[in-house]
């Protein structure tokens, strides 16, 4: 379901009286886990529903649901504050779901401070917690949501989650497995440390190298001086070239190691992984550009087409014409496209950082698969929604949560390492 603000429904309304909220729900004063934090938005889901904890088997069953259904898509989405409030103020008033113009004007008004109350008082406190990293066993797949990606369009970035979460739903999928989850996070909010099962993820806009270089010191620093503010005095190594890798769209670079320190072992993740932004957009623009020409030209590249006469094929062939023309105007512009084009470009820019993620799984970054999402060739395919290429290969999958299960044993019985502690904050986002 698409949301709108509640205000832009009512018009003109003028605001009533605060609204007292009873609920038990509320927000926690410190860090709380991506677990935690999805588990106690579905508390207020469900309470606003039923007015009580989940209780039977039943009760529990709807809460889970509520669980993956509504508040982990949020936490991957533009809107997880708006969607959530919605969803907490229609648990209260399902009555009025697509009739607040048949509402009398005071009622309005009522209404309308809920709805506002419940943003700001409910919804958007759980939403400003810092994140901390969960137990081990727990896998956290995180978008860092700053301003280089939140000045894409809305129905890019919730294509740039939808993809993501898609591309590694197989995880949770596998018996034995625990799932990945997915969740776009400010960078104020992010955890100080990480377990080896976790990634980070970001887009930017050019300079892939010197991003790579600057976040990869940084953790260092960051991390030296948490192992020192344990009392302990160790080294360890740089990561070395083929712990990175740089490919046409992005570039990942991995060092989580284990370093024993006495009768201690440190486990040190470092880790970094982006998309650049430029690349995607114009990878997207010239693969649009070279199929509306083959079209026009009488897809003189593929005359054996068996199905280039059927009409589904024409309308698919004036849609890609019509949009190559559309991006032509605005190439550098995914805010001036249509939101199908967005669309698209959200998904296809979700998918490279899918690859990218991948790589922070396994021990030697420059790791390809020999087809599928995770191979080496997977730029303009994944620009151009090669079937092949939307999905990690079956044998990549198991190869991936092999080297996570390598990685979690790895970890085990260690002391773990922040990478981006409090009092490192202010020295700039590690990721």
């Amino acid at each position: 379901m698409a949301f709108q603000d509640l205000k832009s429904r009512l018009g003109n309304v003028k605001p009533g009286r605060a609204v007292e909220l009873r609920t038990p729900i509320e927000a926690p004063s410190g860090p709380v886990t991506v677990a935690r934090l999805a588990g106690g938005l579905a508390d207020l889901v469900y309470f606003s529903r039923k007015g009580k904890k989940p209780g039977t088997q039943a009760e529990k069953t709807e809460w889970s649901t509520i669980q993956s259904k509504d508040v982990l898509p949020a936490l991957r989405s533009h809107s997880a504050e708006l969607t959530i409030a919605w969803l907490v103020f229609f648990g209260r008033h399902p009555e009025v779901k697509g009739r607040f113009k048949e509402q009398p004007q005071d009622r309005q008004r009522e209404l309308q401070q809920e709805f506002d109350d419940i943003r700001a008082r409910q919804v958007r406190p759980w939403l400003a917690l810092r994140v901390a990293a969960g137990a081990l066993g727990t896998r956290t797949l995180y978008l860092v949501d700053d301003p280089v990606f939140r000045k894409l369009p809305d129905p890019a970035r919730d294509a740039v989650g939808t993809a993501l979460n898609d591309v590694f739903a197989f995880a949770g999928q596998t018996r034995g497995q625990a799932p990945i989850r997915v969740i776009f996070l400010d960078p104020d909010r992010f955890p100080e440390s990480y377990n080896f099962a976790d990634a980070v993820v970001r887009v930017v806009d050019g300079k892939l190298t010197d991003h790579l270089d600057q976040a990869h010191q940084r953790q260092r620093d960051n991390a030296q001086h948490s192992i020192q503010a344990l009392g302990i005095r160790v080294t360890f190594e740089p990561a070395t070239p083929s712990q990175s890798v740089a490919e046409r769209l992005g570039s990942s670079l991995v060092l989580k190691t284990v370093v024993p320190a006495g009768r201690t072992r440190l486990a040190i993740p470092i880790m970094v992984a982006a998309v650049d932004l430029s690349a995607v957009s114009s990878e997207f623009v010239s693969y649009y550009q070279d199929e509306a020409r083959m079209i026009q030209g009488g897809r003189t590249l593929r005359p054996t087409d068996p199905g280039y006469w059927n009409p589904a094929q024409k309308l698919l062939d004036t849609a890609t014409v019509q949009g190559a023309a559309k991006l032509k105007a605005a190439p550098n512009k995914p805010e001036a496209w249509d939101a199908g084009l967005q669309a698209q470009f959200g998904t296809a820019l979700g998918r490279s950082l899918a690859h990218e993620a991948r790589h922070l799984y396994f021990a030697d970054a420059d790791n390809h698969a020999a087809t599928g999402l995770g191979a080496s060739d997977v730029g303009d395919q994944v620009v151009a929604d090669r079937p092949a290429y939307r999905q990690f290969s079956v044998d990549d999958r198991k190869n991936i949560l092999a080297a996570i299960g390598k990685r979690e044993k790895e970890q085990r019985g260690t002391t773990l390492v922040a990478t981006f502690p409090a009092a490192r904050r202010a020295n700039g986002f590690p990721f």
